[in-house]
């Protein structure tokens, strides 16, 4: 998986083909926007974490069981 390998970039593109077929994907939604976040790219990171969130509001502590969670801002 190139998320977990920490190739961000084709995590966001394997997220996004993902979300293309299944547009509701909230886990897809989720951890492409902490892909975006790793890349700076804060708007669409902020997007897609919510709209992942309003589908799925405990999306963020089930994603977090596996180690993965948006980095914290200072």
């Amino acid at each position: 998986m190139a998320f977990r390998e920490g190739d961000f970039t084709g995590a966001i593109a394997d997220f996004s083909a993902a979300l293309a077929i299944s547009p509701r994907r909230a886990w897809s939604l989720y951890l492409r926007g902490v892909a975006e976040q790793r890349l700076s790219q804060a708007e669409a990171a902020t997007h897609d974490i919510a709209v992942a969130k309003s589908i799925a509001p405990r999306v963020a502590a089930r994603v977090a069981k596996y180690g993965f969670a948006p980095e914290a801002t200072p």
